[in-house]
This record gives C-alpha cells, sequence and structure tokens, in this order.
C-alpha cells in the first residue's frame, strides 16, 4: 500500500516474480509526490480483514467516489496509528505493515518513469 503525503491511499498485488501496479480507488496508479509504503505478505488463501470491502472495484462514478472517501478516511487512521495496513496473520515482519515502522518511502514521479524495488529485512 502506496500512503502519499498529499492523497488517497494506493493498493496493489504482487504476481508470483513479485511484480505489483498500484490503483487508486478505480483508478490505475497514485498519487505523484512522496509516499511512505507498507507491505503485507498473507498466506494463499487468507483473508485480510477488511478486504471484503475491496474485492470488486469500483464501477461507477458513485461507487468511486464512496470507495475515495474510505480510503481517504483509511488513510488518516493508518497515519494516526489506529490501525495498521492490513490486520491478519503476514508471511513477513508485523513491522513492515505499519506506516510509523516500515522504514519505506518512495517518490512518485509524474513521467511515468517509476518503477520501485522494495527489500525486505
Amino acid at each position: 500500500m502506496f500512503v502519499p503525503d498529499n492523497g488517497p491511499l494506493a493498493t496493489g498485488t504482487t504476481d508470483l516474480e513479485g511484480k505489483f501496479t498500484l490503483a487508486t480507488g478505480a483508478n490505475p496508479g497514485v498519487t505523484v509526490g512522496p509516499a511512505k509504503v507498507t507491505i503485507t505478505a498473507n498466506p494463499p488463501g487468507q483473508d485480510i480483514a477488511g478486504s471484503a470491502s475491496v474485492e470488486k472495484r469500483p464501477q461507477t462514478p458513485e461507487e468511486s467516489a464512496a470507495y475515495m472517501k474510505k480510503a481517504e478516511e483509511m488513510q488518516r487512521a493508518m497515519a494516526s496509528g489506529q490501525i495498521s495496513a492490513a490486520p491478519g496473520k503476514s508471511m513477513i515482519p508485523d513491522s513492515y505493515s505499519k506506516v510509523q515502522t516500515s522504514g519505506l518511502s518512495f517518490v512518485v514521479k509524474s513521467d511515468g518513469a517509476n518503477h520501485f524495488e522494495i527489500p525486505l529485512k
């Protein structure tokens, strides 16, 4: 999950090679600028708490607006430490799932040349 300093959060899922793309609601991409990053790695088949609410991407402008509002509320809660990025049993250290402890941040550029390798220790 990318949590921009200014703008709604973006989420993505890795493929089997570890590659990922991000989306903000129904829109591909993430807000340009600095962003903190969280990562979780859940065992195959394990649901992440709250995943049902994002199981289906928004299809209409109204659904997208509601999704974005919820995403902004989640971002504020994550930034204040009220919730972690994805509660549940992760296969990697829990510190990566929290904005305050992941130690991961990147700057998203507007020219589209964004390639981020995220090292896990």
